[in-house]
């Protein structure tokens, strides 16, 4: 999707990020703000909603953040595991959610 996206409105998909411009970025945001999205439906409610993403293999349990990139800390849906609706989901991502916070945050006490 990066690709589409990035040909949509004109950006070179080989320049390094450092090197795009302010006013491209800001470009690129204003543009995908207005993307019109259609939603054509919906899963039914016995699918399994989430599934993949970062292993908990390469995250630090106690932070939440990488142990490829430090500095780097994930929340919620983007870590790997699999659940179905509610319940699981939601309370990987509050926790994960208030400790990556807490861990990145520079004011901790």
């Amino acid at each position: 999707m990066v690709g589409l996206v990035l040909k949509a409105f004109s950006l070179d998909p080989d320049k390094n990020l450092n090197q795009i411009t302010r006013a491209e970025r800001i470009q690129l945001q204003r543009m995908v703000i207005a993307l019109p999205v259609t939603i054509n439906g919906h899963l039914s409610l016995d699918k399994v909603v989430t599934c993949g993403g970062v292993s908990k293999k390469e995250i630090n349990p106690r932070t939440i953040e990488s142990k490829l990139v430090p500095g780097l800390y994930f929340a919620g849906e983007i870590i790997d595991g699999c659940g179905r609706r509610g319940g699981f989901n939601l309370q990987q991502a509050f926790s994960t959610g208030y400790v990556a916070g807490d861990s990145a945050s520079v004011l901790k006490s």
